[in-house]
C-alpha cells in the first residue's frame, strides 16, 4: 500500500480583523478552500502561507503607495 505523503505545515497568526468583518481568511489551493482563522496561531499548508504572506506584503505595498500620494486639494 502506498504511504500517503504528509504536507509540510507552517505556523501562522493573522491580525484581527474589525468587528463588522469576518474574521477569517478564505485561501483556495489548488481547487481546495481553507478557511484561516484571525487571532490566534495556526498551523496551515505551505502552500496556504505563502499565500497568506504575500497577500500581506501586496497590503503592505498598498499602504505604502496611498501614504505617499500627495494630497490635492
Amino acid at each position: 500500500m502506498a504511504e500517503k505523503i504528509k504536507p509540510v505545515m507552517k505556523k501562522i497568526r493573522l491580525p484581527r480583523k474589525g468587528a463588522n468583518d469576518a474574521n477569517f481568511e478564505l485561501v483556495g489551493v489548488n481547487g481546495k478552500m481553507y478557511q484561516v482563522p484571525c487571532g490566534k496561531e495556526v498551523e496551515v499548508p505551505l502552500p496556504v502561507y505563502e499565500i497568506l504572506i504575500r497577500q500581506q506584503a501586496a497590503r503592505d505595498a498598498l499602504i505604502d503607495v496611498q501614504e505617499n500620494i500627495p494630497n490635492e486639494g
